[in-house]
């Protein structure tokens, strides 16, 4: 529950799978979100054995390639008025729900 918890902190409600003892006769593989999970096995009494895990993907910003290609823009932009490359980075992040370090990024691409 330990791993689980930490997960379900970090990567919050993705849906995951937990299997223990695979292949042998107490063979167990629930099923849910890393919070259900979690709150699952807290319940039960200290787990023992081999354990599996496996994360689900995060949900997927159908819309941040698009984001993208403004921020190129925009940073071309104010790039060719003389501002830094940092200064422009962090403000277009900002501006358009991008990681500052992705749109520094382009800065240096051809």
């Amino acid at each position: 529950p330990g791993a689980l918890h930490d997960r379900a902190e970090i990567l919050g409600p993705r849906p995951a799978v937990v299997g223990r003892e695979l292949t042998k006769k107490y063979e167990e593989i629930q099923r849910g979100t890393l919070i259900a999970l979690e709150q699952h096995f807290a319940s039960l009494p200290a787990i023992r054995g081999e354990i599996v895990m496996a994360i689900g993907r995060g949900e997927v910003d159908a819309n941040a390639a698009d984001r993208l290609v403004e921020a190129k823009v925009l940073l071309e932009q104010r790039l060719s008025a003389g501002e830094s490359p940092s200064r422009a980075a962090r403000a277009i992040a900002e501006e358009l729900q991008l990681s500052r370090r992705e749109v520094y990024g382009l800065a240096h691409r051809k």
